[in-house]
């Protein structure tokens, strides 16, 4: 796993956003995967955990909107795409990049003023998941990644898939692919041209714009509708390819 030796193309998907995807633009996507010889996938913002995000679980309209539907579903809508995905690709990489949506679900998990008792119909997965988190605090255990936790804890197929914490380093044919772009320097927030200085080959996600800077490149997102962007836009439905010889390129299907 993870060799950066292998022969084949390594595709690193725009933000994907699971519980939102276009799904005109994914099943091209897949088609893509099926049609090269992809073996190596990265995926940003895998999970968006839609349901009960920390910006708007306050909101009794919001919640109305999301009535009857639960965060273990949300979380099945991403196994779905891990399973798909690894039906294309049986041999080779699929690998998560810890990302900002990941990070919702674990402030849900730690938030104290959120009361699972006010919310029965995900009181099961909250204090589920939650056990398994305090478990391996207790136990002084490496800390996981939380969608890595959430599968496993919840039965739902991963696909073999290798998770990456925050800040791990994940290299692809001598790109840096661990780092999603939400984070910068110093605790700042991250943009592709403040990576750009660091003089290091990156492909990242965050933003839903597809850039080329220097050689830094930014994937777009695979949906434009994500419920909060209105106005003018400079996202795109755009995905990036790594060769083996450290190349990269944007690709819009």
């Amino acid at each position: 796993m993870l060799d950066g030796n292998a022969h084949g193309l390594a595709m690193v998907w725009g933000d994907v956003h699971g519980e939102k995807l276009d799904r005109s633009f994914y099943e091209k996507s897949l088609d893509f995967m099926a049609s090269y010889p992809i073996t190596k996938v990265v995926l940003h913002d895998l999970h968006d955990f839609s349901s009960r995000n920390h910006h708007n679980r306050e909101s009794g309209h919001f919640l109305a909107s999301m009535l009857g539907r639960t965060v273990r579903e949300d979380l099945e809508t991403t196994s779905q795409i891990l399973v798909d995905m690894r039906n294309i690709m049986p041999d080779g990489d699929l690998i998560v990049v810890q990302s900002n949506h990941d990070d919702a679900l674990k402030r849900w998990l730690d938030c104290n003023k959120y009361s699972p008792a006010r919310d029965p119909i995900n009181a099961v997965t909250y204090h589920k998941l939650n056990a398994a988190v305090y478990r391996d605090i207790l136990n002084d255990e490496p800390e996981r990644a939380i969608l890595e936790t959430a599968l496993a804890e919840l039965q739902l197929d991963s696909a073999m898939a290798v998770f990456l914490n925050l800040d791990q380093s994940c290299l692809v044919y001598g790109v840096e692919v661990g780092y999603h772009g939400h984070t910068g320097t110093n605790g700042s927030r991250g943009s592709p041209v403040q990576f750009s200085k660091l003089g290091a080959p990156m492909v990242t996600g965050h933003t839903h714009s597809p850039s080329l800077y220097g050689n830094v490149t930014t994937v777009g997102c695979c949906n434009l509708d994500q419920g909060y962007n209105v106005g003018l836009s400079s996202w795109d439905l755009c995905h990036a390819i790594i060769y083996p010889n450290g190349y990269t390129t944007l690709i819009k299907l």
